[in-house]
């Protein structure tokens, strides 16, 4: 069985100029740019942190770069819990303390935070700082 990050390495060799990725903001992303941005965002991820088997939950809008970064945690070995951005804080809350995550990106125009970044509090013990 083939995962994503198999089939994005695949497009780009095939057809790297291919367009991969868009939306509605006109990013788009060819074979070749995704799989160059997924290595390098999976690298950050990694540098901050991140680890195989660890629980990042990603508070996001749907974006081309949402794509991007889900594609980096699962290229870094971790794994992207999606949460509703929507969420109220009381259900965000609650959502997280199920999860267990040891980072919270949110992208922008999320209610939790202005950009790209992990929380700066890790919610499980022994967790890592994580800024990628």
């Amino acid at each position: 069985m083939q995962s994503w990050i198999h089939v994005i390495e695949w497009r780009a060799n095939v057809h790297p100029q291919v367009t991969a990725l868009t939306d509605d903001r006109g990013v788009a992303y060819t074979y070749a740019e995704l799989r160059t941005e997924v290595e390098r965002k999976a690298g950050g991820w990694a540098a901050a942190g991140v680890r195989p088997g660890d629980i990042v939950a990603v508070v996001a809008k749907n974006s081309a770069d949402f794509l991007v970064h889900a594609f980096a945690l699962l290229r870094a070995g971790a794994t992207p819990a999606f949460v509703n951005w929507r969420l109220s804080v009381r259900e965000l809350t609650e959502v997280l303390a199920l999860v267990e995550p040891v980072a919270r990106p949110c992208s922008p125009g999320t209610r939790r935070s202005p950009r790209w970044r992990c929380s700066a509090g890790r919610t499980r013990p022994g967790a890592r700082p994580c800024t990628p």
